[in-house]
């Protein structure tokens, strides 16, 4: 009952000051200050005069608010966003602003709404359990709300003041934004903003404007990197191969056998020999790599996890060029594979996937383990990323290397000393230093 309580102030006090935000223009949130400092400070009437200035402050901003209800504001708005961003770098959008309202307009300020990122119940509940103390002091409930609406938030709210619009005319404003993290942008309207004469409040007008735009994770630039491996023959690798590696080509027609797909029947000459008859193809063989994507982890190591999907992101844009296959694996909900290189998922496919990648905290690392495992007779080589250096990792590596697989090791870590191997192509990389420690790979 406790936590449910903090939890609906922590969210009513958000929500007051979002309003005050929103509503109230600067001075006007320097008068809603004075009110506070001088309703505190004004309490005993007989000892201080400072209740007639919060009369007086209150008045003026009761005024502004009740002219600004009065205001009428018609407008019709539409916002144009990019394909996909990339988190961290600046991108910018166009919105259309068209003026219904029926007069000029001077003075609009034009704010552009993300989704509200107040946490749920369930989620405060989550991420306060997560929070571990800080020295000897432990973070304060706000602190901790302020910390996971900062985790929710992928961007700040924008504003930007319109040019003179008048009757049935149309503006367009070009706007800059920073996404924070990889993930989603979610926008959910534009509002139109006036103050009132007195300058201390705004009407508001709202066009709803739900959109949404995937926010791609950062990237590193790659040195040139040649994947260790040889082609290895995959089974029905026609449909996989497309456009790279050996073809099945066409050699000839030969009796059937016993196991030959049924697919393969050449009806004509069946018909005409009286006994089935396959057509007879050149084994397919091209090289195919897995990129190994270590998810599983804890909420404290959300920054080790995020560098991991920024390397994998890396080197998803970096074998776009080669003539290999590649397979992103990983664990979520269950244990995933695409497949992108040689005509197959489109890079930006994949890294549209990387975009939505959660950490794994429930799963054992034996399920991605198992995965690999299953595919190593179509693989020639493996790039695993891995967050931690444990007994689990380390006996996955030995396994694979005893199979006589090719491997690249990445293990991302705070301190790289606690990443000891005698496999020369195990390489740890500090937290902080990720690009610097990838151009030595």
């Amino acid at each position: 009952m406790i936590q449910r309580i903090a939890y609906l102030s922590l969210r009513l006090f958000s929500r007051v000051k979002y309003w005050s935000t929103r509503k109230l223009t600067g001075p006007g949130r320097f008068v809603q200050g004075g009110i506070i400092v001088s309703a505190v400070a004004g309490i005993d009437t007989d000892l201080i005069m400072a209740y007639q200035i919060f009369a007086l402050l209150v008045a003026l901003l009761l005024v502004s608010l009740a002219s600004s209800v009065l205001f009428r504001l018609r407008f019709d708005a539409l916002r144009t966003l990019p394909p996909f961003v990339t988190a961290g770098e600046v991108f910018n959008y166009r919105i259309s602003i068209s003026n219904r309202t029926g007069a000029t307009k001077r003075d609009l300020i034009l704010i552009d709404n993300l989704v509200d990122p107040r946490p749920t119940y369930a989620e405060y509940l989550e991420f306060r359990g997560s929070v571990v103390p800080q020295g000897w002091l432990r973070p304060g409930p706000y602190r901790r709300w302020q910390a996971l609406i900062a985790t929710k938030q992928n961007g700040d709210v924008l504003e930007k003041k319109l040019p003179t619009l008048a009757f049935n005319r149309a503006v367009e404003l070009d706007l800059e934004l920073v996404p924070h993290k990889r993930g989603y942008l979610h926008f959910t309207g534009i509002t139109l903003a006036l103050p009132d004469p007195l300058g201390l409040a705004k009407a508001l007008y709202t066009v709803p404007s739900e959109q949404s735009l995937v926010v791609l994770p950062k990237r590193y630039a790659l040195p040139p990197i040649k994947l260790p491996g040889t082609p290895v023959y995959q089974q029905g690798g026609v449909s996989l191969a497309t456009s790279k590696g050996d073809f099945e080509e066409f050699l000839g027609l030969r009796d059937y056998y016993p196991g030959d797909s049924l697919q393969r029947i050449h009806w004509k000459s069946f018909a005409r020999v009286g006994h089935p008859v396959v057509k007879e193809y050149q084994d397919e063989f091209f090289e195919r790599h897995a990129l190994v994507l270590d998810t599983f982890t804890t909420l404290d190591n959300d920054e080790i996890f995020e560098e991991a999907v920024s390397i994998a992101a890396s080197f998803l844009c970096s074998v776009g060029t080669q003539e290999n296959l590649l397979d992103l694996m990983f664990v979520g909900a269950e244990a995933y594979t695409f497949t992108a290189g040689a005509g197959q998922l489109h890079i930006e496919g994949m890294l549209r996937i990387l975009a939505g990648v959660h950490p794994c905290t429930n799963d054992s690392f034996a399920e991605l383990r198992r995965s690999v495992l299953k595919r190593r007779t179509a693989l020639s080589g493996c790039i695993l990323i891995f967050l931690a250096w444990d007994k689990p990792r380390r006996d996955l590596v030995e396994e694979l290397n005893a199979q006589g697989l090719p491997m690249l090791v990445l293990v991302i870590s705070k301190n790289p000393e606690v990443v000891q191997s005698d496999f020369p192509w195990v390489h740890s990389l500090k937290l902080g230093q990720i690009e610097r420690g990838l151009q030595k790979l």
